[in-house]
């Protein structure tokens, strides 16, 4: 049987192709079997297209090294754990009062459940599981029998059922996809360079950006939490974060501007960059150890051109060194940003940065 779960908006992007176990009321005989045949279970459900989430084990699966430094880089080999209960995602219920109600389910997200248009609070259905022939089965081997066919008979059933409810042709229009910049001063172009760049990154480190019920686990080990980590600048201008034990690589003019940048931490509008190409020119021949060629020059001067699309790009790849080690929501204290015609700047506290003599 599927039924309708009215849910208020969840505090984190529903992943279509995740399904939760979900239950009301706390069912020892299932949980049991959930546990001792979770590997069995998650491929029955990934053959249909889906990722079969039990949120006791999917705290484990958050909390694998390359996450958890990815989302936490500050919080070490050990983690305080939160125990979450399968009622996580109920206690959003439009009508809490409904909750003892839900029997042993699998949750799944529909957009199209109503008319094929999106309805916030109807996307969500359960999908009951036949559990009570199993609890009355002669024997333990029987009873697993049972459970099995019934999350095989569930997997079967939420995919029919999503078939026939979503339309047959869908098409999607992201204005950003189809946006050409005209001829404009660097400056107007600041955030759009980032977010495009930001796409391609996200998408390289799709797995640790996992969304869906994993990252609302996973914000709530680390909520309130977060610790900025001290940036060195050595002797030969490598760029250290000690507490996440990050070396950060750019290429050379890039690491020339978020240099001249970090020296200017008050930080600069793009329109005053001309008053600093000489000392970017004096920050990027330190790097390349020597006398720049007219290549080189000449790439500083287009760098600092305020109506030059180049400053973008530089800053476009400066962010991407940062988001390439750490979340975004914490690498953006050390990258350039600011808001359109405003001072760019690097967040991160002054007492936060030192610089190697």
């Amino acid at each position: 049987m599927i039924y309708a779960v009215e849910l208020h908006k969840l505090p984190f992007v529903q992943n279509e192709q995740q399904i939760i176990y979900t239950e009301g009321t706390y069912h020892a005989m299932i949980n049991d079997f959930i546990r001792s045949h979770y590997s069995k279970l998650k491929t029955i459900f990934k053959r249909w297209g889906y990722e079969f989430c039990y949120l006791p084990l999917c705290e484990q699966e958050v909390l694998a090294p390359d996450i958890l430094n990815y989302y936490a880089p500050w919080i070490g080999k050990t983690v305080e754990r939160n125990d979450i209960g399968n009622d996580y995602v109920l206690q959003f219920m439009v009508h809490p009062e409904n909750k003892v109600k839900i029997q042993p389910s699998i949750l799944f997200y529909n957009r199209y459940t109503r008319y094929n248009l999106p309805d916030e609070a109807d996307q969500y259905r359960g999908y009951v599981l036949d559990w009570e022939n199993a609890s009355k089965a002669p024997s333990k081997s029987r009873r697993n029998a049972l459970l099995l066919q019934s999350f095989e008979a569930a997997a079967r059933g939420i995919h029919d059922y999503i078939q026939a409810k979503t339309p047959q042709f869908q098409r999607v229009l992201y204005r950003d996809a189809y946006y050409e910049p005209a001829s404009r001063e660097a400056d107007e172009d600041f955030g759009w360079e980032s977010r495009q760049l930001i796409r391609e990154i996200e998408e390289r480190v799709d797995k640790l950006k996992q969304m869906g019920v994993n990252l609302a686990i996973l914000e709530q080990i680390v909520h309130g939490k977060d610790q900025l980590s001290r940036l060195v600048v050595t002797k030969e201008l490598e760029i250290k974060l000690p507490d996440y034990d990050a070396t950060i690589m750019m290429r050379p003019l890039p690491k020339a501007v978020y240099l001249l940048f970090l020296k200017h931490h008050e930080g600069i509008r793009f329109k005053e960059l001309p008053e600093h190409r000489d000392e970017l020119m004096s920050i990027y021949e330190k790097l390349r150890r020597g006398p720049l060629s007219d290549k080189e020059q000449q790439s500083v001067v287009m760098a600092t051109d305020p109506l030059n699309n180049s400053i973008n790009e530089k800053c476009a790849r400066i962010r991407e060194a940062f988001v390439a080690h750490f979340d975004d929501r914490l690498a953006r204290y050390y990258y350039i940003d600011g808001n359109r015609g405003e001072t760019k700047r690097i967040a991160l506290p002054e007492n936060l940065i030192t610089w190697e003599s």
